[in-house]
């Protein structure tokens, strides 16, 4: 469970950049929250 003052490094085995991005395609960079995102379409 995640609690105030925690950093997220990886989310969904992808890594997060010190700038809160990770890799969205080769050399292509979104912001982290696009995982929770694509995450909620797969469920639908």
């Amino acid at each position: 469970m995640l609690q105030r003052n925690d950093v997220l490094l990886k989310l969904d085995g992808r890594d997060i950049e010190s700038d809160g991005t990770v890799e969205f395609r080769k050399n292509e960079k979104t912001d982290f929250n696009f995982i929770n995102q694509e995450k909620n379409m797969d469920r639908r």
